[in-house]
């Protein structure tokens, strides 16, 4: 490595540092629940469920207060996951495109506003990113190596994506992409590596398993409904197109199912703070707990009915309104790719909610921990390189955004031609473009996407797919030029 490369790393370093502040905690409207999770958990003995959320955060904020951790070390823990993935990332596309293109796009990540909030917020984020960025670097690596290393790092990749499906479940389709491509990887290699590549998916499907059964036998109502509810809701006009399902509802609540309906009407109405994509605000539904009562009282109470009664009618409403069911999907996956880094984090600074952080006090008080050591009031972060530019940043990332969009859509292209082409790099690309679409594609498929958060924790990728994008193009015009060469 030549002195420039050592500048170009010395400057990306540089960079890193100064984007590093003093890990004080940002509560959100999310994070009481997982830090109520995790101080239940740690009063059971065993792993807790609150608010329908995954149990792989809970389990981490669990562990550090076991070992007399609080809030701001698990904010240092989350810089700690951040800086590891980005030099991973870093570390990945320079070995695939150089140093300059390389680094030049781990820059562009380590500055993203939209990943660099959520190192101090208590949500799952900050983990999930890095876990699923160190799960594809170590893919791509594999993809593009012959040696014995390659079964290592696939059976390290499945693990680490199966433990990003238990942080946050649109995490699934990402670890069953991971899981097959190392079984195909595997197969061709020997029957030890099929072995090993086999055991790692089980152990990765039995965690992730394991969350979902723990979620689903919770004794919080609302977090056995959760899944069911989010995806009734998400999907509450194609639910009020459908009669079919109110017939059903009907057959099934008989007097409440108008009560029912009416309240389901109300919360498609409200649109103070409507989403644009989605066209209406889903959560007014998810919050409103009279559709749960109205459902109860219908079924006398019966706890197993609240999920099945939300699973059939969003079964039924699809089954009955199918092309509007498509057309909500094919324009989730449009809006994805056209904010494929959405212009996130862009403030002059992010605070914490108040009333997240007084509920969170009040949690750690009752626990006996000393309040004054865990929060820091009304904590302001700011001064990170891209986030004060305001309408340029905005403008910015939606370049950016667009480029990965159309780098997405040039891979069939790609492949019509593959002759012209890296035969590696362009597996690599296909990869990393159906990874970024597993991602988005659970968020798509039950919720939505107007929820920026989704998006932006799959920058890591998105910065692979770029890489890729300039290797590909770069390796391409320097097999033109040999063509080209007189005789």
């Amino acid at each position: 490595m030549k002195w420039p490369a050592y500048a170009g790393w010395a400057a990306f370093l540089l960079v890193m540092a100064s984007s590093l502040r003093v890990p004080s905690p940002i509560l959100w409207n999310d994070s009481p629940a997982f830090v109520q999770a995790a101080l239940l958990s740690l009063q059971a003995g065993v792993p807790t469920t609150v608010a329908g959320r995954d149990f792989g955060y809970p389990a981490i904020l669990a562990t550090v207060f076991a070992l007399k951790g609080d809030l701001a070390t698990v904010v240092l823990l989350q810089q700690m996951a951040w800086t590891a993935a980005m030099l991973f990332v870093a570390a990945t596309a320079t070995r695939i495109a150089g140093t300059w293109i390389g680094l030049s796009v781990a820059v562009l990540l380590a500055t993203y506003p939209g990943m660099l909030i959520f190192r101090h917020i208590i949500m799952a984020e900050a983990f999930y990113s890095a876990l699923l960025a160190a799960s594809a670097c170590l893919v791509v690596r594999a993809i593009g190596n012959g040696s014995g290393h390659r079964v290592r790092w696939l059976v390290w990749a499945t693990l680490l994506s199966a433990g990003a499906a238990c942080i946050k479940s649109s995490g699934l389709a990402c670890f069953g992409l991971i899981a097959l491509v190392t079984l195909c990887l595997s197969y061709r290699k020997s029957r030890s590596a099929l072995r090993w590549a086999t055991l790692s998916i089980v152990v990765g499907a039995t965690l992730v398993g394991g969350g979902f059964a723990l979620r689903a036998s919770s004794a919080d109502s609302y977090s056995r409904a959760f899944a069911q509810k989010t995806i009734f809701c998400n999907h509450l006009n194609i639910f009020l197109a459908s009669d079919v399902a109110k017939r059903r509802l009907s057959e099934l609540l008989g007097e409440e199912s108008r009560q029912f309906v009416a309240l389901a009407e109300a919360d498609y109405r409200s649109q103070a703070q409507a989403w644009p994509t989605l066209g209406f605000y889903g959560d007014a539904c998810m919050f409103d707990r009279e559709l749960d009562r109205a459902i109860d009282s219908g079924t006398s109470g019966d706890p197993g009915q609240l999920s099945a009664t939300y699973r059939m009618l969003v079964v039924t409403a699809i089954a009955d309104q199918p092309i509007a069911y498509v057309r909500k999907v094919a324009n989730q996956f449009r809006y994805g790719l056209m904010m494929s880094w959405p212009p996130m984090g862009d403030s002059a600074g992010i605070s914490g909610v108040p009333g997240a952080t007084a509920e969170v006090a009040a949690m750690v008080a009752q626990s006996g921990r000393p309040v004054e050591g865990w929060l820091t009031e009304a904590a302001v972060i700011a001064g990170w390189p891209m986030s004060p530019r305001g309408r340029m940043a905005d403008y910015f990332y939606r370049a950016v955004s667009l480029l990965i969009a159309l780098t997405v859509a040039a891979v069939p292209l790609a492949w019509l031609y593959r002759a012209r082409f890296d035969r590696t790099r362009l597996v690599q690309l296909t990869f990393v473009s159906a990874l970024w679409l597993a991602h988005i594609a659970i968020p798509a498929l039950s919720h939505t996407l107007d929820i920026w958060r989704y998006i932006a924790s799959a920058a890591p990728v998105g910065a692979l797919i770029i890489t890729l994008g300039a290797a590909l193009l770069r390796s391409t015009m320097r097999r033109d030029v040999q063509w080209s060469a007189p005789a």
